[in-house]
């Protein structure tokens, strides 16, 4: 049974501002010990969560989306790191109801209950074909069952579809033990029990959480990133711009209550970070595990956001009332960062909208948005967002 609402609650509070001098962290010679192909799949597990949407039973959103990871990524070579990385796919349940969707509480008319079956069949299907592919051999497959708490009289079953152990090298004792796990929610959890569910299959120290509606459209070195946290740890979560949160040191980051979210960080483009936001985002597993889901915040239908990202604004917003000491004091706590190379001006993410990519015609819409994007993003040339990480 997967049950992760056991978990203890870390009870020292780490006072005091983030030490700046042990922020500073060498790339170069990092890059130099550890070869990317088999550093990010030792450390990093891709989440990807989905669920029912207008333009089932195509898979173009979730497709795009990988692809947009793929193209994102800094590699020299057409198949970028991260492509390799553990890869779990939560099919979030529904609930059938005869006269209205609505989405966010899971519940749909009996012909997109039809199409959203055929979807994640088709989506099972061709995630094991790329998975083949990107590393060159067949798996078996492996079926099974485990029961899922969503409350605490509440179960669902979940059915994990998992092609296991890859022969990945990797640089310490650390091992990829599988390399696709799709879990199929038998009921409606909502985003947040989907992650939680996903993480209790996780053995890498690292994961990048992922929406089936957006996309990357701008180059990151993932793998920097992953060692700077793996080298700090306060570091607990890094976020991306999106359109609304363009220029958040200016627009969002000195609200009431809020300390300066700019501090020195020579080696990479961080601002602090006052929200856990639901959009794509680096985190580290065990905080995730020990400190995001073991308050007793979530039921079902439930996103992270709205519960614990409202909780962590509150927490530093009363502190940073007392002085701004006291607000970063609070928010080392939570240690999330927000990747802002070039002052915030560009967007990382672009959000895909489910009815249009429901098409052929929009699909290849979505696809030619991020590629363009990659490609005229400013933050994306010799002099943007990579010349400031190195």
């Amino acid at each position: 049974m997967l049950d992760l609402d056991k978990a203890t609650l870390p009870t020292q509070h780490h006072g005091g501002r983030l030490q700046q001098q042990h922020m500073a962290f060498n790339q170069t010679d990092a890059a130099s010990s550890v070869d990317d192909e088999a550093y990010l799949p030792s450390r990093l597990t891709v989440i990807l969560t989905t669920s029912p949407t207008p333009s089932n039973p195509s898979t173009a959103l979730i497709s795009t989306v990988l692809d947009s990871l793929n193209n994102a990524c800094f590699s020299s070579k057409p198949t970028a790191p991260i492509s390799k990385c553990p890869l779990i796919v939560t099919f979030d349940g529904y609930v059938e109801h005869a006269a209205t969707s609505k989405l966010k509480s899971g519940r749909v008319v009996a012909d997109l209950a039809e199409r959203y079956e055929e979807y994640i069949a088709k989506v099972q299907e061709e995630l094991t074909e790329r998975s083949q592919q990107l590393h060159g051999r067949t798996f078996e497959v492996i079926n099974q069952e485990e029961q899922v708490r969503l409350s605490a009289s509440t179960w669902c079953t979940a059915e994990i579809r998992s092609l296991p152990c890859l022969d990945t090298p990797a640089p310490t004792e650390v091992t990829v033990p599988f390399a696709l796990r799709l879990i199929r929610m038998r009921s409606h959890a909502g985003f947040a029990l989907c992650v939680r569910t996903a993480l209790s299959l996780v053995t890498t120290p690292f994961v990048l959480v992922l929406q089936h509606d957006w996309a990357f459209v701008q180059k990151i070195d993932f793998a920097g990133l992953v060692r700077h946290m793996e080298c700090h740890d306060q570091m607990n979560y890094v976020g991306f711009l999106s359109t609304r949160i363009l220029e958040y040191v200016k627009r969002k980051g000195r609200g009431k209550g809020l300390p300066p979210c700019v501090f020195d960080s020579p080696s990479w483009p961080l601002v602090r970070l006052y929200f856990w936001f639901d959009k794509p985002h680096l985190a580290r597993t065990n905080h995730y595990r020990t400190n995001v889901f073991s308050r007793g915040f979530f039921k079902k239908g439930d996103f992270i956001e709205d519960t614990y990202g409202q909780y962590e604004l509150n927490c530093i917003k009363e502190a940073g009332l007392k002085g701004d000491a006291e607000g970063i004091a609070e928010w080392e706590q939570f240690g999330t960062f927000l990747y802002y190379p070039d002052d915030g001006k560009y967007r990382a993410l672009t959000h895909l909208h489910g009815r249009a990519m429901g098409t052929g015609q929009g699909r290849r819409a979505g696809v030619s948005e991020f590629k363009e994007l990659l490609v005229t993003n400013p933050a994306n040339t010799p002099e943007g967002s990579r010349s400031n990480v190195m």
